[in-house]
């Protein structure tokens, strides 16, 4: 019984061995963003602020060039895609949500509550970060 410890302790450690062979193996990526390695906490929070109000800027800006770009094509052309010099395709998608009635949305609801109760159901859960300004 002594000897079997020893010998799954020895493969053990040549497992781990291995995985740090494999590990040394694998080449180091230049950091994208070696600026932010110098930056306080409270230097982080104000650039992801920053970053996320240019975002909401940027989101703005796409949604009126799409609106341009919905005026300038027909429903036709975006459905089947234009294809332009640069090497792009423009084309329009859709992605389809259904609103209920408040009978069939109880009755949806009943039936989600249920299955959880059930264990037929789990929690699915995204995690986010959020910065509000204070002032």
């Amino acid at each position: 019984m002594y000897s079997a410890g020893i010998a799954a302790v020895w493969a053990v450690v040549k497992r781990l061995s291995s995985i740090a062979e494999v590990l040394a193996s694998i080449p180091e990526r230049e950091d994208p963003f070696p600026h932010l390695a110098f930056l306080s906490t409270d230097d982080l929070l104000l650039r992801r602020r920053e970053i996320q109000q240019s975002l909401k800027r940027l989101e703005e800006e796409r949604q009126v060039i799409d609106s341009e770009l919905v005026e300038t094509f027909s429903d036709a052309e975006l459905r089947f895609g234009i294809q332009f010099g640069s090497g792009l395709l423009l084309s329009q998608r859709q992605r389809t949500s259904w609103v209920y009635d408040d009978q069939t949305r109880s009755a949806i609801k009943a039936i989600q509550q249920e299955a959880q109760r059930a264990g037929s159901a789990w929690k699915q859960t995204s995690t986010f970060l959020s910065i509000t300004a204070l002032n």
